[in-house]
Formats: structure tokens, C-alpha cells, sequence
């Protein structure tokens, strides 16, 4: 296009410089002097320019609003520009706005005595705004998506339980640091090459074919304990998972112990009233209806309800199918 110099410029809500790229004739030491003994506030350019009244109006010539002439002839020019050795005489640019930022600003410039933006330029111009622009919302796009997973990494690090994500092709991409330590100390899993494995041959091979099941159309996934070689046991869960049409799983690795907080985990993932879960927690324990009542000190009647509720609830009409389910339930985090 012809110019002498350019800039690129995002500033931040609070009026911080986000991002800054200048090919320009400013030096250190005019910086200082723009910011310091005001002459930003004598920048007609970029009060017309960059004004928020024409944010997302597309690019603008200088000369539309102030002609090289009358340039000439203002402190701007010959207070600070002049008394550094430089020319800038117009000036082509615009400003975007963003939803968490101020405003991008970006401008190219030509010397006073040089020919001016014609339409051409204009038109040129505002095709590489346009793609800064999408570069800006992209950049921001990605930062608060890293954001969001930072917090979530965060979240599940603060996990008692060892947590493990698989892409689609089974490869880890995410292991919290219950499952980093339980590597670290060869302990139950395996992260070595990528791949999450049991230390059991026999126990690896049932989870490898429920992260495999994944692909297949209704896959359910798995739960099941496993004993590690010290006498620990462990209690896995294979739950499939799917975002953007693409499949992938979470291993859950938890002490085979039965967690305290088994009661809560109905309540918040099959909607069981506390009432409701403690009766389910009795029925998978072996306990009948007239033992539950006897220690709830409630009627068999109102236990015989409750159980309905809970095999209503949970979609399940056995005993024996509500210790399976009580057995695969994955931990919840703490709220």
C-alpha cells in the first residue's frame, strides 16, 4: 500500500494495552513524550479514528476529517512529530470493539508530502482490518477457553479420586494429580506411553475392551474392582463421553472402600431424597424391609414406599441390580 508505518493497538477495559505491534518511526523516547507530556490527547487521528462513536464503521482517511493542510498547522504535527525528524501527514484506519475488550485499533500512515489514500486503499485496508479483527476474537476465543480449563483441571485435581480422559483414539489428554501419583508410585493404573492400563493383566484386559466399547452405538461403559499386587483394592469406572460428535471415555480410578458420601451421590444423580437414599444404601447392604424400619424407626409401609421410589427412580426393579448400580457410581465433586 505504499505507507511509511503502521500499528496495531488493543486496549483493555480498564485502558491497559493488550496487544501492541508498531512499524513505525516512533522511538522510545517519542513514546515517552506521547504518553507523558500529553500529546496522545492532542492525536486528532485517533480521537476521530479510533472515537467510540466510530467503532465498527470500517476504515476512515485522515483527510475525511482534516485536511493535510490543517495537518501542517496543528501542535500535534509540529510540537511532537517535527520535533523528532518525522513527516506523518495522513493517516488510514479504524477501530473494532470487542465484547471484553475496549477496542482494537489499527492505522497505517504516509508522509505529508506524499500522494493520498485513494479508494483502492481503502478497500485494501479494510480487508486486512476484517482479519485482524477475526485474529483478535479468535485469540480471545482461545484465552477464555483456556481459562474454563484451567478451572476445570483445578477442579478435578482437588478430587480424592484418580480421574483420566481419553481422546478418541484412547490416548490420554488429561490426568488429574490423583492419577499422576498413583502412576508415580506404580500404584493400581499405568500412564506410560499415553495410554491408561491397570497393573492386572487380567483386570487391564476388561478395561481396555470397556474404553473400546465407546465407539460402539449405546455403549454403556463399565464398573468393576480390581486388587492391586500390595492387597489394595480399587474400584473403576468406564463412563463414555461425547462432544462434537466425537467419542471419547473417563476412567475414574477410587479406594475400593464404600465412599461415606454413597448417599449423596443418589441424591445428585438420580434425584433420591435423603430419606430415599439411605433406604436404597440398607437394600444394597442385604437388609429387609423390617430390618430398615426397624433401624430408620419408620413403618414398613413407609420403607416398602421408599423403595419404590427408589426403583423408580433409579429405573431398576432388584435388589441385586441396585448393588451393581450402587457399585459403579463415580464420585461427585464437592459443592
Amino acid at each position: 500500500m505504499g505507507t511509511r508505518s503502521a500499528l496495531i493497538q488493543a486496549w483493555g477495559r480498564d485502558g491497559s494495552v493488550r496487544l501492541l505491534y508498531s512499524n513505525s518511526h516512533y522511538s522510545d523516547e517519542m513514546l515517552h513524550h506521547y504518553v507523558v507530556e500529553g500529546f496522545n490527547r492532542l492525536d486528532h487521528w485517533a480521537e476521530v479514528l479510533f472515537h467510540p462513536d466510530r467503532l465498527d464503521r470500517g476504515v476512515a482517511r485522515s483527510t475525511e476529517f482534516i485536511s493535510t493542510e490543517a495537518h501542517r498547522l496543528t501542535d500535534f504535527y509540529n510540537e511532537f512529530f517535527r520535533r523528532f525528524g518525522d513527516d506523518p501527514g495522513q493517516c488510514l484506519g479504524g477501530g473494532f470493539s470487542f465484547p471484553q475488550d475496549s477496542a482494537l485499533g489499527i492505522a497505517v500512515h504516509r508522509a505529508i508530502d506524499e500522494a493520498e489514500f485513494d479508494t483502492n486503499h481503502v478497500t485494501r485496508m479494510q480487508e486486512i482490518a476484517g482479519h485482524v479483527a477475526r485474529m483478535m476474537r479468535a485469540r480471545d476465543r482461545m484465552h477464555d477457553a483456556r481459562l474454563h480449563s484451567d478451572l476445570l483441571e483445578a477442579s478435578l485435581d482437588t478430587m480424592g479420586a484418580a480421574i483420566v480422559m481419553l481422546d478418541a483414539s484412547g490416548k490420554v489428554n488429561f490426568a488429574n494429580a490423583k492419577a499422576r501419583e498413583l502412576d508415580e508410585r506404580s500404584e493400581c493404573i499405568s500412564l506410560a506411553g499415553g495410554r491408561v492400563m491397570l497393573r492386572s493383566s487380567r483386570e487391564n484386559q476388561r478395561l481396555q475392551a470397556a474404553i473400546a466399547s465407546r465407539h460402539r452405538v449405546g455403549g454403556s461403559g463399565d464398573a468393576f474392582a480390581c486388587c492391586a499386587d500390595r492387597g489394595q483394592s480399587w474400584r473403576i469406572h468406564v463412563l463414555p463421553c461425547q462432544r462434537g460428535g466425537v467419542s471419547g471415555c473417563m476412567v475414574i480410578v477410587e479406594n475400593g472402600l464404600i465412599p461415606m458420601d454413597m448417599g449423596r451421590r443418589l441424591q445428585l444423580l438420580y434425584g433420591l431424597s435423603p430419606a430415599e437414599s439411605r433406604v436404597a444404601m440398607g437394600i444394597a447392604e442385604g437388609q429387609s424391609a423390617a430390618e430398615l424400619a426397624s433401624t430408620l424407626l419408620v413403618s414398613p409401609a413407609t420403607v416398602r414406599t421408599q423403595i419404590r421410589h427408589v426403583f423408580e427412580k433409579t429405573q431398576i426393579s432388584k435388589a441385586t441390580q441396585l448393588s451393581r448400580l450402587i457399585a459403579s457410581l463415580p464420585p461427585v465433586p464437592a459443592v
